[in-house]
């Protein structure tokens, strides 16, 4: 298993109020980059497993409307796992090395099976000791 954390840009779907606020929402994925699946398309996609939301705030910004960004950080929604095409996923991370990292220092506990493997890599970015 070869796992990455990868961020993409999900400003378009946030409500305006955030979007007058942010520069860019990001949305933090892991996926084993080792891994493909055949999800409802002929072509390979990854499974990508939400870690968190993060919101890269507009320069200048008051204490309240961070505190906003914040908040709508924290309470965001998505769907605990989705699937991207393989190809959108590898375009991405060859064309901007800054949106993905491989994760490292997991354990043969942390590597049993996928979820094991989620959950630790969950627990490492709300730790803060695995970030961009």
């Amino acid at each position: 298993m070869s796992w990455n954390l990868i961020k993409l840009d999900e400003t378009p779907w946030w409500h305006e109020d955030v979007r007058r606020d942010a520069q860019t929402c990001w949305g933090v994925y892991a996926f084993d980059d080792e891994s493909r699946t055949y999800c409802c398309s002929a072509n390979p996609t990854f499974e990508m497993h939400f870690i968190a939301h993060s919101i890269d705030p507009k320069p200048g910004l008051p204490e309240p409307a961070l505190e906003a960004l914040n908040e709508a950080e924290s309470s965001g929604n998505s769907e605990a796992v989705t699937y991207i095409s393989y190809y959108d996923v590898k375009e991405r991370m060859r064309t901007d090395a800054s949106c993905w990292q491989a994760v490292e220092g997991l354990d043969e506990d942390d590597l049993a099976d996928d979820r094991a493997t989620v959950d630790a890599i969950h627990e490492g970015w709300h730790a803060g000791s695995l970030t961009f």
